[in-house]
């Protein structure tokens, strides 16, 4: 860091950065996990972790669409290990700038 020159704040409270694509991922009593995709309006579900990496793969080949963002926006009661599966699942898509909504942003 040079003196004089100011770093550039990791985050700007004032500007959003929305994402792309939204993984949305919700469970119930028992764990089941429910995935679904939305592109702006459009909302795609999808009954497991292949499927999911399947309409992601098929979104990526669309055109004009590299590099797009994807962004996981999760309920807090999953579990760890599912949230890892669906990590994998986007990652198997082959999307490598992926984050996660913060509480109440979706």
């Amino acid at each position: 860091m040079r003196i004089g020159v100011p770093a550039p704040a990791a985050a700007d409270a004032g500007v959003d950065f929305p994402s792309d694509l939204v993984v949305s991922v919700r469970t119930e009593g028992d764990q089941r996990v429910h995935l679904a995709i939305r592109d702006g309006e459009r909302i795609m579900e999808a009954k497991d972790c292949r499927e999911l990496t399947q309409q992601l793969s098929s979104r990526r080949a669309e055109p004009a669409v590299d590099p797009i963002s994807l962004t996981i926006d999760v309920d807090g009661q999953i579990k760890y290990s599912r949230l890892i599966e669906v990590l994998d699942a986007c990652k198997r898509a082959g999307f490598e700038n992926i984050s996660f909504a913060m509480p109440g942003e979706s």
